[in-house]
């Protein structure tokens, strides 16, 4: 199926990191009406407010905490082919599966297009040949004494970004697993939840 660039092309398709001259403009426009409207506030309280806008950055009224990791769940139905699932985050079925590649989805995802990566958890097993050349570079977390790569996508830099996990098999190759955003795990919990997952001898390594 698809090789690991091609799978990291899909996983960022359709992010546009680049805000355009009216998305700033609107920012920084709702940055001045809270000023004014904390101004106001403050000066019939007879309290000065002191604050601080910064470019296109709105300042905001109101916090939103951050969402709790998906706790993973025993995985109950068939095995899917080329993999075993021990786990699965809790409301995350297996949408598709082939000997190459396996794709979780969650509760709510309409399943169309299977091989449409983002927001999916997605796992395939590397030949040699299609690990990344900088792999021995990477960041490193420790699972069960054993060392798993984890390149952090689309701003992996906490529990909130897509993470690329690497697993080695022992023989050359590794089970790569895509971690999305959705789960809202760190790259300790996406490395814990990939190791879980075993190739089986059924397994096809990508190549290229």
């Amino acid at each position: 199926m698809s090789n690991l660039t091609d799978l990291m092309t899909r996983a960022a398709a359709g992010i546009d990191a680049t805000p355009t001259a009216e998305v700033l403009d609107d920012d920084l426009a709702r940055g001045h009406r809270a000023r004014r409207l904390r101004s106001r506030r403050a000066a019939g309280a007879g309290v000065t407010a002191v604050l601080a806008v910064g470019l296109a950055l709105a300042v905001p009224l109101t916090s939103t905490p951050p969402a709790a990791a998906v706790p993973l769940v025993a995985f109950v139905g068939e095995q899917p082919d080329g993999f075993v699932l021990d786990v699965v985050p809790e409301g995350w079925r297996v949408l598709a599966s082939t000997p190459g590649d396996l794709v979780l989805a969650a509760e709510g995802d309409s399943g169309e297009d299977p091989a449409v990566y983002t927001g999916r958890i997605v796992a395939t097993l590397l030949a040699p040949g299609s690990v990344p050349d900088d792999l021995g570079t990477a960041p490193t977390v420790t699972v069960d004494g054993e060392v798993v790569s984890v390149y952090p996508m689309l701003g992996a830099d906490g529990p909130d970004g897509t993470h690329g996990v690497f697993v080695a098999q022992g023989d050359g190759r590794y089970l790569y697993v895509q971690v999305p955003a959705e789960v809202h795990w760190t790259a300790q919990a996406a490395a814990e939840f990939a190791a879980t997952v075993t190739a089986t001898g059924d397994a096809t390594a990508s190549v290229g």
